[in-house]
């Protein structure tokens, strides 16, 4: 959605209005985000076993445990998408490689440990961190380079969530 909808309007509101009316609503529109995604999350995660027998034969069962790991990994790589707005005014397009290198490297590093350990949960587990780690590191770059506000709550609201839900 940030891609397509929303950088272009958050790039007019810079050169029209200023950085500090594009941060802000870039803000809410990632507020919005994170309320509405966890909120579908949750309804599918309330009735995935229901689903995954709907839709899918009896061996996709043992992939509903990874799903709410995979719906972490949505919610924080989209986070990471809304901040390319903040990039592309600047001219700084290339961090957003950057942070998708590093996230590869984190999710290879976590799948040589984990996934002869854990199996099916180890490469869910480390592609949650290594999508949670360039999430970090992209709000990082967005406080302390381009000089823009961070709301704690797009950290905090998914990984509560997440808690909430693994068992």
């Amino acid at each position: 959605p940030y891609n397509l909808f929303l950088l272009p309007s958050i790039t007019n509101r810079y050169f029209a209005s200023g950085k500090l009316e594009a941060d802000k609503f870039l803000q809410k529109t990632q507020l919005l985000f994170v309320f509405f995604a966890l909120a579908f999350a949750s309804t599918i995660h309330l009735n995935l076993e229901w689903l995954i027998s709907f839709l899918f034969t009896e061996e996709y069962q043992l992939a509903g445990p990874i799903f709410p790991y995979i719906t972490f990994c949505i919610v924080m790589n989209s986070l990471v998408m809304s901040c390319m707005p903040q990039f592309n005014v600047v001219g700084k397009t290339q961090y957003l490689g950057y942070l998708a290198m590093v996230s590869v490297i984190v999710n290879v590093g976590f799948a040589l440990f984990l996934v002869p350990i854990y199996g099916l949960l180890g490469a869910a587990f480390g592609i949650a961190a290594a999508s949670f780690l360039q999430f970090f590191v992209a709000l990082l770059l967005v406080k302390y380079l381009l000089k823009s506000s961070v709301s704690l709550i797009l950290i905090l609201f998914p990984i509560i969530w997440l808690c909430l839900v693994v068992r």
